[in-house]
């Protein structure tokens, strides 16, 4: 699904936002963390004889949780399948017919293939 995702538009602008957004979520991730954990200590107003008293982690670990949650469900009803029903040959039970892939995605694939090759190849 990446790489028919990555190539229709435009791939650079593409690439960008998912390298973008990975970097953001890596740096800004444990500063969210950190800041919600002892929840108890950091506002005992609001989290006082409660649930986070003996478990201090437990806030930070349930928004983290509840993040991967809420981001399936809108990827769930937000993207489109990529397979349409038309590809779909219904005596094969869900098993899509084979459809010619583009040259330049041929391309694009056996230059990741080969590339990954290449570093194990180094190690």
């Amino acid at each position: 699904m990446n790489t028919q995702l990555q190539f229709q538009d435009s791939p650079s602008s593409q690439s960008f936002f998912l390298k973008l957004f990975t970097g953001m979520g890596t740096c800004v991730a444990p500063v969210i963390g950190g800041m919600l954990c002892s929840p108890a200590e950091t506002w005992p107003s609001v989290f006082e004889n409660t649930l986070f008293d003996s478990n201090p982690f437990f806030l930070p670990c349930a928004v983290v949780g509840s993040w991967g949650v809420i981001t399936s469900l809108v990827m769930l009803v937000i993207l489109e399948e990529p397979v349409t029903t038309d590809d779909v040959d219904s005596s094969s039970k869900g098993v899509t017919k084979s459809a010619p892939a583009s040259a330049h995605e041929r391309a694009a694939v056996a230059h990741l293939y080969r590339s990954r090759l290449m570093k194990r190849e180094r190690r």
